[in-house]
């Protein structure tokens, strides 16, 4: 979460300071929240820091730049009858190269040998294009050097020959054959590249700005070893002398919480949790935090929420796996060392033997430490 000022002042005079500028307002934001927004513009009043009086309305557009350096260049590179530099045949690779600002040739790819082949066709080549470009750099300003050499053990390797052209040669032509140079020797052969594309690479940001929403699902872990909440070493434990202390639990919610609310365009999210004993008796591994709607409205309601429930609901000391219950969205769920360890140990074991629910889902897992070890969290993505 990226929290960004903006100040609107009235320059009058010349001098090279705001300090004796007029301030008009000030707005306190995040880059979450603006790219949280529609289209990632987002509009608000601004007002004076110190007197609070309106000063008018900003409006502050979120826009990538050089986005095509996320891109990824697919090649598929193949040999025509290469030249022998063995007894009966040779052994190509090939090194794919660039031209520097300073005219030198910088090494980026050398692909897999292929022994005894005179017509070999290469492992496809993916290339981000943040390797190849800069920028200020453009596919026709960008020289690339394909050179093919023969592979020797025990001697020097043999140049078969090379080729030299732009980028904007090579992916405006999908399938370009072109003849190999060798100043020693006249025929060498060709290579050519197949299926020659620029595949686009989306960012996070193509996604939110083209209408996807991430929907957020907190689940606590009620189980008993996280301790009582009324001790002061549990990681439930609320200080009644202290309103302004946060346990694990809430500095968790907050941290994660505050990040992804923006991207929920109703901020209604829903609060479970898992691993406690109900009023009637019976453990239950997935129930609303409050009975009559799971729906509260931003991180004060999930906090809210979750200390109401903490006192009302038993810890219960043992826990039984939750691999059979579906998980979709991104799932974020607190829990501490002890349930997780035996957790992820169950869910991998599920993953391996394909037994988990369709179709993929992201969990986010929050490890809680016990606070005599450590007042800090950690935070582990699970993609199963």
């Amino acid at each position: 979460m990226q929290p960004l000022k903006f100040l609107v002042v009235d320059i009058d005079n010349q001098t090279s300071t705001i300090e004796d500028d007029d301030q008009l307002g000030v707005l306190v934001t995040t880059l979450g929240e603006i790219a949280g927004s529609s289209q990632s513009k987002l509009s608000k009043e601004i007002r004076h820091p110190r007197t609070g009086v309106l000063g008018g309305t900003i409006t502050i557009r979120l826009e990538q730049i050089n986005t095509s350096l996320t891109d990824v260049l697919q090649l598929y590179v193949r040999g025509l009858k290469l030249a022998k530099k063995d007894l009966f045949s040779s052994d190509p690779y090939y090194i794919l190269k660039k031209k520097a600002a300073d005219g030198t040739w910088v090494n980026l790819y050398t692909s897999e040998i292929l022994k005894k082949n005179l017509n070999p066709i290469f492992n496809p080549l993916y290339l981000p294009m943040n390797k190849l470009l800069t920028s200020n750099t453009s596919y026709g300003d960008l020289f690339l050097r394909f050179e093919v050499w023969d592979w020797d053990q025990f001697t020097a390797h043999d140049l078969i020959g090379n080729t030299e052209l732009t980028l904007h040669e090579l992916v405006s032509q999908p399938n370009l054959v072109k003849a190999l140079d060798n100043p020693k020797h006249k025929v060498n052969g060709s290579i050519s590249f197949e299926k020659t594309r620029v595949e686009k690479r989306y960012t996070f940001l193509d996604f939110i700005q083209n209408g996807c929403e991430m929907n957020m699902i907190l689940s606590i872990d009620f189980t008993g070893s996280n301790g009582v909440p009324t001790d002061p070493r549990s990681l439930h434990y609320f200080n009644p002398y202290d309103p302004n202390f946060m346990n694990e639990y809430v500095r968790v919610i907050r941290g994660i919480g505050e990040i992804l609310c923006y991207y929920d365009t109703d901020k209604m999210f829903p609060v479970y949790g898992f691993g406690a004993l109900m009023p009637n008796g019976q453990v239950s591994h997935c129930f609303p935090l409050r009975p009559e709607n799971p729906f509260v409205l931003g991180i004060d309601g999930m906090l809210e929420a979750y200390k109401a429930a903490i006192f009302q609901y038993k810890l219960f000391v043992n826990f039984e796996n939750f691999s059979r219950y579906k998980f979709y969205f991104v799932f974020l769920l607190d829990m501490d060392q002890l349930t997780l360890d035996q957790q992820l140990e169950k869910l991998l074991v599920l993953q391996e033997r394909e037994m988990l629910p369709k179709p993929t889902k992201s969990i986010l897992f929050s490890l809680l430490l016990p606070m005599e070890k450590s007042t800090t969290w950690k935070k582990q993505w699970m993609q199963l």
